[in-house]
């Protein structure tokens, strides 16, 4: 089963440790272990506010039910958080040679780990707590990786060594079949201390004390995760999937059948409608009369026409049509149309010249060039 205990020293045991150190598992996949420190010999109090603002920031945020954030997402934001912390006034630190920060998030199997760079975690391998740091580049089978952390720089800083920069993340890789043992805090002479306190502690305790350390240490160990349940979780989760993938799939298919059923009930719509559910002034349009003249009623028009003109007061026969008084032949065409001049009809032919005929017999009474013809010409005709 999984075991957490806490190594403090002895001479801190009564009177309270100045070091931080906090353990929660929320659940059975996730926890959170803290251990934050000053190892310099004689701390000051600028230093302490540092440590001891830090601490409540990243446990509060931890314990907020508001926003649960992912293990690399609450990491990289307590870097942002540190940072911002150590150029304030009252917690201003610009010496960060000997902080001990360690802030390690499991999360599904899977360990991330923010600390220092120069006091690193140390993990067990074969049976050998080494430094976390030795992992890196899947030498060890924990699987250690550095993941980069993203800060922002003023211009001042460029040149400047920011907190950031003496920090490191790591992500590693919970081992399926075997125990992962990791230690926190304290100095290189506090690890063999610490591992023998470890070994002649009593059963089913979670604190104990040594002379030798000089700062609080936490050891932490997490048993292998069951293949079975490994295995049993993966396919539930392919089912889950599967099944969002189906629902929206089946989703889609509705949505299309519904546009393709709309679409075919108005085009029947527009076939079965009947003439008479038309707009009014589209079937007013529609069934107005158009005139249609032939060539023979158009020919009789204008028969009727010259024999008006020819004769005024002449009426109609019968049948509703004028009669042919006279007609006069001439070696080109009339093209003139007819203009009555007293007792005479005035026209005028392409052959040049503008005729005076009588009205009621047609001979013809005179005749003149239509390049000389004036108004006077015409009169004395």
């Amino acid at each position: 089963m999984n075991e957490t205990i806490t190594i403090a020293p002895s001479a801190l045991w009564e009177r309270g440790s100045p070091d931080f150190v906090y353990v929660e598992r929320a659940s059975r996949h996730r926890s959170l272990h803290l251990v934050m420190q000053d190892g310099v010999a004689r701390p000051d109090r600028t230093r302490h506010g540092f440590l001891s603002a830090a601490y409540r920031d990243a446990v509060a945020r931890y314990q907020s039910s508001a926003h649960i954030e992912r293990a690399q997402s609450y990491l990289r934001r307590t870097v942002r958080v540190l940072d911002s912390l150590s150029i304030q006034v009252e917690t201003r630190v610009d010496d960060f040679r000997d902080l001990g920060l360690y802030l390690l998030v499991e999360e599904a199997g899977v360990f991330h780990l923010l600390c220092t760079r120069e006091v690193p975690a140390r993990v067990r391998v074969n049976g050998v707590f080494v430094p976390l740091n030795a992992s890196v580049g899947g030498r060890a089978p924990h699987g250690v990786q550095e993941i980069p952390i993203e800060t922002t720089r003023a211009q001042h800083d460029l040149f400047a060594q920011t907190l950031p920069d003496s920090l490191v993340l790591y992500r590693v890789e919970s081992p399926r079949d075997e125990v992962f043992e990791i230690l926190l805090g304290g100095g290189a002479a506090d690890a063999a201390a610490a591992l023998d306190a470890l070994d002649a502690r009593s059963a089913a305790t979670t604190r104990v004390s040594s002379d030798r350390i000089t700062h609080s240490m936490l050891y932490a160990r997490f048993d292998p995760a069951p293949a079975v349940r490994g295995t049993a979780e993966e396919p539930r989760a392919v089912k889950r999937t599967m099944r969002g993938r189906v629902r929206g799939v089946a989703a889609a298919a509705l949505l299309a059948a519904g546009l393709v059923a709309v679409g075919l009930y108005a085009g029947r719509l527009d076939v079965e409608r009947k003439p008479d559910e038309a707009p009014t002034a589209a079937r007013a349009t529609q069934e107005r009369p158009v005139p249609v003249m032939t060539r023979e009623e158009s020919s009789v028009e204008e028969r009727a026409l010259e024999v008006a003109a020819v004769e005024p007061g002449r009426e109609t026969d019968d049948d509703g049509r004028f009669e042919l008084a006279w007609e006069q032949t001439y070696s080109e065409p009339v093209t003139s149309s007819p203009s009555p001049l007293g007792d005479a009809i005035v026209y005028g032919s392409r052959d040049g010249r503008v005729y005076a005929s009588a009205a009621s017999v047609g001979r013809a009474s005179g005749t003149t060039s239509s390049t000389r013809t004036t108004p006077s010409t015409i009169s004395s005709m």
